[in-house]
């Protein structure tokens, strides 16, 4: 049984079989003899009247493919209809060095953990220190209340630094 494609008519004039598919970024061959979806077949009209609008193809030409690309069954011949037609840019990529604003936001909770992580952990060895030194020695006075020294302005740096706080305090204003 003849495949849609090797009937005569079906491919336009100059146009051979593809090797690469719309879309086909990897380089993969696409499967030239799987069926395709009306949806497939829509997207690749877009793409041909996308090209017709900026003058690579004539009208003559669009219409021949439009009603090959209507026609087409399988997807061998939808990129056929695209082959001699360059490619659609891709999504803008970000130069090297250069964050997106996912990465940075990530970035700053990773930051903010790592702060808090620290604080705590630092802060409980002193803590336990100080107990330690009240147990052992019977008792301190308040004044000796050293871990406070350090516990005090390091929390109040890391508050200060904290993002959701800081907007709120703008909301308010």
């Amino acid at each position: 049984m003849p495949l849609a494609s090797d009937l005569p008519g079906r491919r336009p004039k100059g146009v051979g079989l593809a090797v690469r598919g719309p879309g086909d970024q990897t380089g993969q061959v696409a499967d030239q003899l799987t069926r395709v979806s009306e949806q497939e077949r829509e997207s690749t009209v877009e793409a041909l009247a996308d090209h017709l609008a900026v003058g690579r193809l004539s009208i003559e030409e669009f219409r021949e493919r439009l009603t090959l690309a209507f026609s087409a069954v399988t997807s061998g011949e939808l990129v056929a209809l695209t082959a001699d037609l360059p490619r659609p840019p891709g999504p803008a990529e970000t130069p090297l060095g250069v964050a997106t604003p996912e990465e940075r936001a990530a970035r700053a909770a990773r930051r903010t953990e790592s702060r808090w992580t620290t604080f705590i952990s630092v802060n409980a060895v002193l803590w336990s220190l100080w107990a330690v030194a009240v147990v052992t020695t019977g008792g301190h006075p308040v004044a000796d209340f050293w871990p406070l020294w350090i516990t005090g302005p390091w929390g109040a740096w890391l508050l200060s630094r904290e993002p959701n706080l800081r907007r709120a305090g703008k909301a308010r204003d």
